[in-house]
């Protein structure tokens, strides 16, 4: 009536015959499934738009079956593995990680056969003996029935994070050397005038320990 295209879908058989056998009369039943259609299409569109967004993330999306086999993979994570698509699928994941993290993913996977979602760190050893460490975050695949077929996740290469944080130790632990080692009496206090640190030279200067001073007012009394 409106102009607008509507799907049916219709089922019949023939109920009436003549002397001859052919069919005079006929029936049957017209669904319309024009919503379910519209479910269909958007369900189409939902999914190229999903596949769009993990092609296309700097992040690393990987899909496996329940025994660990990569059944799907991103240009992203083919980057993280440094092979080929071709070379990842049907392969076993395990097998691109160190031990160590052979044991982590298999007691992640115990952790989503109860449907839970979780997050670690695993390294993927790639085929030159280069470790990338990765933050991986995992959820169970579903079926209907609500058991689980697989798992798939996101894995982010945290190489430049744990080198940033390598050099910041680093430098920690550096400036404590200096601190533990100066010729000078070094104290460090907080925004709320609370002593946060002494260090040995000072404690030899003075004879108070951190626990004698806990803010400056009561130093300088004493």
């Amino acid at each position: 009536k409106d102009g607008a295209w509507r799907w049916i879908i219709s089922k019949g058989q023939i109920s009436k015959r003549d002397s001859d056998g052919n069919a005079t009369e006929m029936t049957g039943v017209h669904l319309d499934i024009t919503e379910r259609k519209q479910a269909e299409e958007a369900i189409r569109e939902s999914e190229q738009r999903l596949g769009t967004i993990l092609k296309t993330s700097a992040e690393g999306f990987l899909l496996v079956d329940n025994d660990n086999i990569p059944l799907d993979v991103n240009d992203a994570m083919c980057r993280i593995f440094d092979l080929p698509k071709e070379e990842i699928l049907g392969a076993n994941f395990l097998d691109f990680l160190v031990e160590e993290s052979r044991e982590i993913v298999r007691e992640q996977d115990r952790i989503r056969q109860t449907g839970k979602q979780s997050m670690y760190e695993i390294s993927i050893l790639r085929s030159d003996g280069t470790l990338v460490p990765c933050l991986v975050n995992a959820a169970p695949l579903l079926d209907e029935e609500g058991n689980m077929i697989g798992s798939f996740g996101m894995l982010t290469d945290i190489a430049e994070r744990k080198r940033f944080e390598e050099a910041l130790e680093f430098e920690k632990r550096r400036f404590q050397t200096l601190l533990e080692s100066a010729p000078l009496g070094i104290v460090m206090i907080g925004i709320d005038n609370t002593w946060e640190y002494i260090n040995p030279k000072f404690k030899e200067m003075f004879g108070y320990d951190l626990k004698d001073v806990p803010n400056g007012k009561q130093w300088f009394r004493q």
